[in-house]
């Protein structure tokens, strides 16, 4: 008997599974393959050029879930049940994961906090997904779940579901390392087969490939002499003057009407992953030029160039685009970043500044009044957005990051890291990184990182890292590749990628790897 596996995607991630179930289905090693799917729009017209995806079972229908939990009364008792069941607290990080639920319908395209649905919808929502999930599971047995980034409440679920089964669970990631991607362990940010693989290296109990010491190197290299980019980072947004964007949005708008126009006939627009594409194409063109010439004046007065940044002691901190994983999955306690903007000021020497950089993604994206309510903090100061993250290492004290790969960046620079959030380099030691537990901590963290000297192996823990990495991941251009984004980064040291069957081959051979690893059957 193969493997029967289920796999939970949104958009171009099912063609990712499908090509991968492929590969293990022509290879003897896979019996049967179940997908769960959001996206209506992308997700069924690809179904109706790949029937052969329904040959095991009907897929679930992530907006069917939605719309049928959302006219879902709750009954007394159901939510603590389910919570029990699944032996969790709470079932709130499923819905926080999925901003389409928790946040506005342009959330997308621009600051958008207003909740669409109401408590009891929520609520409702999370019994349905649950249901449909626990159900599915128990009718086929799948041997492991696999599923594509947690930004939907149905890939939290699913893990939840599967280890309350007993099911082994893999979330295929981005290592932001050049274009080496893994399955990890489920929606939360750990890596235990590479946090083994690095204390291995550590120890001196495993001997490195001389062609991942050369490519660590090569990395390590990057990030002090240029610039460090990992596969599937958003290429930077120029901007543009709003009669242009405003042109581009005339002549675009028949089009994009005639697209909505269509979508509501066939009854997509109830999807919660719809985006209405004249909104979009508004925001993209108009609304986002609008809101950058604005706040550029609004931040004129509190913005530091090369010069001041040299003369003031200060902590550099990036901002986290909004929505994002990063916050609602992996950090959901910092969610409100102006209050931990505070926090993090607050914990300062009296003499230093906060240094903020916005992120690339959220330029002119973010309300008028976030940057008001930022600015009432009288030491924080901000960054243009081009400014180059080296520019800001080499003067800064410190760096402090909610989860961001530019942490790692700050520690390959040579200076200390503080972590709020759980990243894939939190494993390394004081004082290249240190985690937050509490704000309270903070001053004293801030204390011990720029008054602890710089170890003599460093070096030797960074390097031990980035080949752990590479040893427990596979290449491929998964964002710009695989998925077909536009405008994403190809990588630091990405030339050597394979082509694209290749890369689908190598991700299956590690899905089967890594249930080896977790001794379940790969046969």
């Amino acid at each position: 008997m193969g493997l029967k596996v289920f796999f939970v995607s949104q958009g171009a991630g099912l063609r990712v599974f499908h090509e991968v179930a492929r590969i293990l289905k022509a290879e003897g090693t896979l019996s049967a393959q179940y997908h769960y799917v959001a996206d209506r729009v992308w997700v069924e017209r690809y179904l109706a050029a790949h029937p052969e995806l329904k040959e095991d079972g009907e897929p679930l229908k992530e907006w069917e879930i939605v719309r049928r939990g959302a006219g879902r009364a709750p009954k007394g008792g159901e939510i603590e049940a389910w919570e029990a069941r699944l032996d969790v607290p709470s079932l709130w990080p499923a819905l926080i994961a999925d901003r389409r639920l928790m946040n506005g319908p342009r959330s997308k395209l621009r600051q958008d906090y207003q909740p669409q649905y109401t408590h009891d919808q929520l609520q409702g929502i999370a019994l349905e997904t649950a249901e449909c999930l626990w159900n599915s599971f128990q009718r086929v047995r799948p041997d492991v779940v696999v599923s594509f980034g947690p930004s939907t409440a149905g890939g939290v679920m699913a893990d939840l579901v599967a280890r309350a089964m007993g099911i082994p669970v893999f979330t295929l990631k981005a290592t932001k390392i050049s274009n080496f991607i893994t399955l990890g362990d489920g929606f939360r940010e750990e890596h235990p087969h590479i946090r083994e693989a690095y204390r291995r290296h550590i120890r001196g109990d495993r001997q490195p490939h001389p062609e991942h010491i050369q490519a660590a190197r090569i990395l390590v290299e990057a990030a002090r002499t240029t610039r460090l980019v990992y596969e599937g980072a958003v290429s930077g947004r120029h901007h543009r003057s709003i009669l242009a964007g405003l042109w581009t949005f005339l002549t675009g708008f028949p089009r994009a009407l005639t697209v909505d126009l269509l979508t509501r006939t066939k009854g997509a627009q109830t999807d919660p992953q719809y985006v209405s594409r004249t909104a979009w194409l508004w925001e993209e063109e108009v609304g986002s030029s609008r809101r950058i010439t604005r706040q550029a004046r609004l931040l004129r007065h509190r913005t530091l160039g090369p010069d001041e940044l040299r003369r003031v002691p200060f902590l550099f901190m990036p901002l986290n685009s909004e929505p994002e994983i990063a916050l609602s999955v992996y950090s959901r306690f910092t969610l409100n970043q102006i209050e931990v903007i505070r926090n993090v000021a607050q914990s300062l020497p009296l003499g230093w500044r906060l240094v903020l950089k916005e992120h690339p993604r959220s330029h002119g994206r973010r309300s008028d009044g976030y940057y008001h309510r930022v600015l009432e903090i009288p030491n924080v100061y901000f960054v243009p957005v081009e400014t180059r993250p080296a520019e800001l290492f080499a003067e800064a004290r410190c760096t402090l990051v909610i989860s961001s790969f530019m942490g790692f960046e700050s520690v390959l620079a040579g200076k200390p890291c503080l972590v709020l959030g759980r990243t894939l380099y939190s494993d390394l030691p004081a004082p290249l990184v240190q985690e937050v537990r509490a704000f309270e901590d903070l001053p004293n963290l801030i204390h011990t990182a720029v008054e602890t000297p710089w170890p003599e192996d460093a070096d030797r823990h960074i390097e031990s890292l980035l080949v752990a990495i590479m040893e427990e991941s596979v290449r491929a251009d998964l964002y710009g590749g695989l998925l077909g984004k536009a405008k994403r980064e190809r990588g630091t040291g990405s030339e050597a990628v394979q082509e694209t069957e290749e890369q689908f081959v190598a991700l299956a051979r590690h899905l089967l790897d890594r249930l080896a690893l977790k001794g379940a059957p790969s046969t």
